[in-house]
């Protein structure tokens, strides 16, 4: 029983930035990932990481609306080395590492188009 419970715990707080989605468009989560200064890809992060040099420059509490294999929009905060602001951001392009797909550029808000990561 703990283990049931344990694993219902686990599967509900992944799920949970997908509140907004479809429970359909949550399990069929395309392999599409975003990179890290760790240089790993992952899914549906609550922050990311805009530079590796510069780490007053992410995007936080993101909670995502869609995540497609061409695109995914999230909303949450920019932290600008002290500002934080709200708004809405697409992660578009696409490139491949290692066989797995992975975000190239982030917009929105007052953030203009960039760059993301690379593996």
């Amino acid at each position: 029983m703990k283990t049931f419970i344990k694993s219902t715990v686990i599967a509900a707080s992944i799920l949970a930035p997908f509140a907004s989605m479809s429970s359909a468009s949550a399990i069929k989560l395309p392999k599409v990932y975003i990179a890290t200064c760790a240089k790993t890809l992952i899914q549906i992060p609550t922050t990311i990481a805009l530079s590796c040099k510069n780490r007053g420059l992410y995007l936080e509490r993101l909670v995502w609306q869609t995540w497609t294999l061409s695109s995914a929009t999230a909303t949450g905060q920019l932290y600008n080395n002290g500002k934080t602001t709200s708004a809405t951001f697409t992660f578009s392009g696409t490139s491949s590492y290692k066989g797995k797909s992975y975000f190239t550029h982030v917009s929105g808000g007052s953030l203009a188009a960039r760059a993301l990561i690379k593996p």
